[in-house]
């Protein structure tokens, strides 16, 4: 059984600027970050010394330097955060920052990124270029699912993603979300849900 902790979801935020890679995006510059939000549940200070906190961790590697991008992935974070789920360390963590070391630490994985000249963003794949071999072995068969939005078409980016991740082994958990243009309600809607799902299967 997982241990539980007192008190309130802790936010803590890391990291350094980094100038926006993508020019498509460079008139809103991005301040990438590590984020953690660790859910847990309250038990009384009696009981406290006798827990011992084992978290799960999913990480939330993203791409997201516009405004929309940003509501993608914060609607992802609050589903993945929902005060139902507990026991789950969420990391959320800038693609040009994300290590070797963050991947093999996590049990479960979510990726962002726009479409960017008909593929995924430079700084995903920069992700992947970094990581790739060697997590391939060590990570093989972890849950991952992903978002993508794109401006005309997300199909060179679909394809991407799904060869990369089928050569990394993950499986996919829940259905990713891909859409083009504005976001609607509906949009935020699926987002919460495919973070809440990768977060709950890990719980």
């Amino acid at each position: 059984m997982r241990g539980e902790t007192a008190g309130n979801d802790k936010l803590r935020v890391e990291g350094s600027d980094l100038a926006n890679l993508d020019a498509a995006t460079k008139e809103q510059p991005y301040v990438p970050h590590d984020v953690h939000y660790s859910s847990s549940a309250s038990v009384s200070n009696d009981l406290q010394a006798s827990y011992v906190e084992v978290m799960s961790t999913l990480l939330v590697v993203h791409h997201s330097p516009t405004p929309l991008l940003k509501a993608i992935n914060d609607a992802v974070i609050a589903g993945a955060t929902n005060d139902a789920i507990t026991g789950v360390d969420v990391r959320v963590i800038h693609a040009l920052e994300a290590t070797i070391d963050d991947v093999l630490a996590a049990d479960a994985y979510i990726l962002g990124t726009a479409t960017n000249f008909g593929y995924i963003s430079g700084a995903l794949k920069h992700f992947f270029d970094v990581t790739f071999n060697a997590v391939r072995e060590e990570t093989e068969k972890r849950p991952f699912s992903y978002w993508i939005h794109g401006g005309y078409d997300t199909t060179g980016a679909e394809r991407a993603m799904e060869s990369i991740t089928t050569g990394l082994g993950w499986k996919l958990a829940a259905e990713p979300l891909i859409f083009l243009g504005e976001m609607l309600p509906e949009h935020e809607e699926k987002a919460e849900e495919l973070g809440g799902t990768l977060a709950a299967l890990i719980s």
